[in-house]
């Protein structure tokens, strides 16, 4: 009878044991679950969205500095100096030219309201009693989504502190740089919006003018409201002083009518550094229930955020959180044999997911887990491995897209001004030894308006592709709408000479018309080049020469 005892003693303490341990196990292993895959999964998920409403915003927004700063080019090419300004017939026949060169479609600009050119009234012949300024302002008619030309807006009418008239005015003025300015009710259009303006100015470095475009602020926040992947959410915007631009319960519209406001995000929920967090999202009580916001700023220095019901946003995860505890607690009612198997069979699977899960947050995308059974464990395992391909593979595409130019395939603008950082660390440590070749499309324009815009293509791949062959082994960077930048290092700069001369001599062949381009070259002269932008300067000032070499005798 004292074995009966003692052996179901025994028996009893190791099923307790078991089931003790079992418990604990439980519990870690639903505690790495939550915090690790509920996590990385969520914040991936969120991440993802946020990232689609802003890539879209700041596509927008870079194709918009863009084309202000060519279209500068185009305006400096006519005004040259400030007595140019004071004659009234060569502003006129000049602004037709320019508005001929310098014009928007209406489909790859639907998000702009505005766009024009504006000369400083010190040298026309504008004054205060004036009906309206020198230039030209083309407005979009809502009605049919086209540009219509609309008074310029005499800026010596006004006061500084005018916002509403002429906020887009006196901070380049002062500044004398090219500016995004912050979100504003616009009373000379009746419209809410946010500009990217930049000054122009005379050889003699007389502030001539500005050149600008007008983002429409209610059509980015009618996109930003389009949330198709969850029931209860919500954008939010700030400018970059953390102040709410639009917030669904903060009222900045009035009847149409954006107001400034000096509210924050912290304001209304309490939550500080609402765009510092360490991973990028924040999980707070708003209106009763938990929500979780990411934000990312937008390359006009807005801070764009996706607000999302917590629950929500973890719904998908919610499997995954009590398929370990279902799984420990059959184990609590089972053999001490079995029990060991069970270890074996599912903690470790779990442990191997979760040091999956650690290494991608830290970064590695290579890490591999094969499933050890066919169950929810292994379903799970690979589930996650599929995820990380999935997202590796993501995150390689949205890497490659970020740096190479659609069009011509050659890498672009922000590849270039990666590498433009490069140069400048090499040229103050005394490394520097490299050319730069411009080359720009001629009468692109002339090619698109008789052949189309699928033969303008075709010459600025074309041109791109006899760049490319002239220096095969120097990266070539696309800058503008036909703009091409090679920067000659190793192997071509010492032939960069002989190379270029081959590049001049060739043409672009469309619908059977011979076309040309123009060239600049510019060596890195130590102690004379300060920075990358000196040689680039002298490169574009030698394409131009070039151009106006070509025009002098056609």
């Amino acid at each position: 009878m004292k074995r009966t005892k003692t052996l179901s003693f025994k028996l009893s303490l190791i099923f307790i044991g078991g089931m003790a341990f079992a418990m604990i196990a439980g519990g870690i292993t639903t505690y790495f679950v939550q915090s690790n895959i509920v996590k990385n999964y969520t914040n991936t998920r969120l991440k993802n969205s946020v990232y689609q409403f802003a890539s879209s915003t700041d596509d927008a927004l870079i194709r918009a500095e863009a084309t202000v700063e060519d279209g500068k080019h185009v305006v400096q090419s006519y005004f040259t100096n400030s007595t140019q300004l004071y004659d009234e017939a060569y502003v006129s026949d000049s602004m037709n030219k320019i508005t001929q060169l310098y014009h928007l479609p209406t489909k790859q600009y639907d998000d702009v309201c505005a766009y024009y050119v504006v000369l400083n009234p010190e040298f026309t012949h504008c004054t205060a009693e004036s009906a309206a300024g020198d230039g030209f302002f083309k407005v979009k008619d809502d009605s049919d989504g086209l540009f219509k030309d609309e008074p310029v807006t005499n800026t010596l009418k006004y006061e500084r502190t005018d916002i509403e008239h002429i906020g887009w005015w006196y901070p380049i003025v002062d500044a004398k740089e090219s500016l995004w300015i912050e979100p504003y009710f616009n009373a000379n259009i009746g419209k809410n919006m946010f500009s990217y303006v930049s000054p122009f100015f005379s050889e003699n470095n007389d502030f001539l003018g500005v050149i600008g475009i007008d983002i429409d602020l209610n059509l980015v926040i009618k996109n930003f409201s389009n949330i198709k992947d969850y029931s209860d959410a919500y954008s939010i915007l700030l400018n970059k002083d953390g102040r709410i631009v639009y917030h669904k319960d903060v009222e900045t519209f009035v009847d149409g009518h954006y107001y400034p406001t000096n509210k924050k995000v912290s304001d209304i929920t309490g939550v500080q550094n609402f765009n510092e967090s360490e991973d990028g999202a924040i999980t707070y009580k708003y209106g009763g229930r938990r929500r979780t916001t990411m934000s990312v700023s937008l390359n006009n220095g807005l801070v764009y955020g996706l607000s999302v019901r917590t629950s929500e946003l973890r719904q998908p995860t919610r499997l995954l959180t009590f398929v370990p505890l279902l799984a420990y607690s059959a184990m609590t009612i089972i053999l001490v044999i079995i029990f060991y198997f069970l270890i074996k069979l599912y903690i470790k699977p779990l442990q191997d997911l979760n040091e999956g899960v650690e290494s991608v947050r830290k970064g590695n995308w290579k890490f591999d887990i094969k499933p050890r059974r066919d169950d929810e464990i292994g379903e799970l395992t690979k589930s996650f491995s599929d995820m990380v391909r999935a997202l590796a593979e993501k995150n390689r595409m949205i890497s490659a897209m970020a740096f190479v130019d659609g069009l011509t395939g050659v890498k672009n603008k922000n590849a270039h001004r990666e590498m433009v950082e490069r140069i400048d660390r090499e040229i103050k440590e005394g490394k520097a030894k490299f050319a730069v070749v411009m080359l720009d499309v001629d009468k692109l324009k002339m090619i698109n308006d008789n052949f189309g815009h699928d033969n303008g293509d075709k010459a600025i791949v074309g041109s791109c592709y006899s760049l490319c062959k002239a220096f095969s082994h120097s990266p070539v960077f696309r800058i503008g709408g036909d703009e091409f930048v090679a920067i000659i290092e190793g192997e071509d700069y010492e032939k960069r000479r002989e190379f270029f001369e081959k590049l001049r001599k060739n043409e672009i062949k469309v619908r059977d018309e011979r076309y040309e381009y123009s060239t600049g070259m510019a060596t890195y002269e130590p102690g004379i080049d300060h920075n990358f932008n000196d040689v680039f300067s002298r490169a574009d000032q030698e394409m131009y020469l070039d151009k106006k070499a070509k025009r002098k005798y056609e």
